[in-house]
């Protein structure tokens, strides 16, 4: 049972990274945006604040689910 626990806590952490790496590159490109003088207020930003917002909630879940699995442990 150790092997699937060290194998699911891998897949989450993989999870994890992928997620941050999305916020990560989502913020800049709402820098890049935003320096180029697109409104705060516009659809294309708006749009790319709800891309951050879903991959940080499915981040933050994960990383949950990757304590639990450890505190188990």
């Amino acid at each position: 049972m150790k092997f699937f626990k060290r194998v699911r806590a891998a897949f989450l952490a993989a999870r994890i990274e992928y997620h941050w790496w999305l916020i990560l590159l989502c913020r800049k490109r709402g820098e890049k945006w935003i320096g180029r003088g697109e409104p705060l207020g516009s659809k294309r930003l708006l749009r790319l604040n709800e891309r951050a917002d879903f991959h940080g909630l499915r981040a933050k879940k994960h990383e949950k689910e990757y304590e639990i699995l450890y505190i188990s442990s």
